[in-house]
């Protein structure tokens, strides 16, 4: 069998087309019988292929499925495929994958709004439905593996005995652990994230990826990202980034105690619910 032959053009900008064709359908997202299955609930003559051999790719699967429904159904079912817990085979959507696509979903509405930026990264279009979440860790380190023995691990332990809980990959990832995902829900599910500012933290694209998510959470206004300064100095920050630059920080020159310190007063000051 074939999937029947579209009923409407996909009118996805090529950019956007692009990022979901990675972002679903790439490294990570469905795989194709997910996606027939998926889309298959919304209409009922989208037909399984055999899968015994020449089936289309998933992008094409996905690009062929969406172009069945009309402008506005085609955005509902991104959004409902960005933020649902359907993926099985592959990992879902990153944080940041998936804000960039919420994004530019959220300002297709015929509604203008106040903020163009999402309210939340995981829950933009149900927020208004569901309550609070309370976050399963206060914060998620986001750190170099360079500066693990230095500041991230004895960071972690100190707080650890603060009471505190604590999101760090040497206590979360056990073998056999998808990384991207397990971090994705770190990420997700923690009130604050300590941003581990370093030389090798600048040079990395795994901690910055970390940070964009962290930021992203922030468009409400709710201050998520706790950043510490380990062995740079105000002017190396600022070549980095003007933002981070300015922000209020602490530094590790002023002893792990400190930093300990710092770090326990904002989560006695702040709300319990996750951004």
């Amino acid at each position: 069998m074939s999937l029947a032959k579209p009923q409407q053009n996909l009118v996805l900008p090529f950019a956007i087309q692009k990022r979901l064709d990675a972002t679903l359908a790439g490294e990570t997202g469905l795989s194709g019988p997910e996606m027939l299955q998926y889309f298959a609930r919304h209409d009922e003559n989208i037909e399984q292929y055999p899968w015994s051999g020449g089936a289309p790719s998933r992008k094409q699967i996905l690009q062929d499925c969406l172009a069945r429904f009309p402008k506005a159904k085609q955005l509902a079912l991104l959004q409902d495929m960005l933020t649902s817990d359907i993926y099985q085979k592959y990992s879902p959507p990153s944080v940041e994958d998936k804000t960039y696509l919420l994004e530019w979903i959220a300002s297709q509405s015929g509604h203008p709004v106040a903020n163009p930026r999402p309210r939340s990264v995981d829950l933009v279009f149900k927020e208004q439905l569901v309550p609070a979440r309370q976050p399963q860790w206060d914060v998620f380190i986001s750190h170099a593996h360079e500066d693990k023995a230095s500041i991230a691990e004895p960071l972690s332990v100190a707080l650890v005995q603060q009471g505190v809980r604590v999101w760090y990959d040497n206590f979360e990832l056990t073998l056999g652990d998808s990384l991207r995902k397990s971090i994705d829900r770190g990420l997700a599910n923690s009130r604050f994230g300590i941003v581990i500012l370093s030389h090798s933290f600048f040079s990395k694209h795994w901690p910055q990826m970390e940070l964009d998510g962290l930021v992203a959470r922030e468009s409400n206004g709710v201050k998520v990202v706790l950043p510490i300064w380990h062995r740079v100095s105000a002017a190396q920050v600022q070549q980095y980034s003007p933002l981070l630059a300015g922000r209020l920080a602490v530094s590790t020159d002023q002893g792990l105690e400190h930093v300990v310190q710092e770090v326990v007063r904002v989560l006695q000051t702040s709300p319990h619910t996750a951004g």
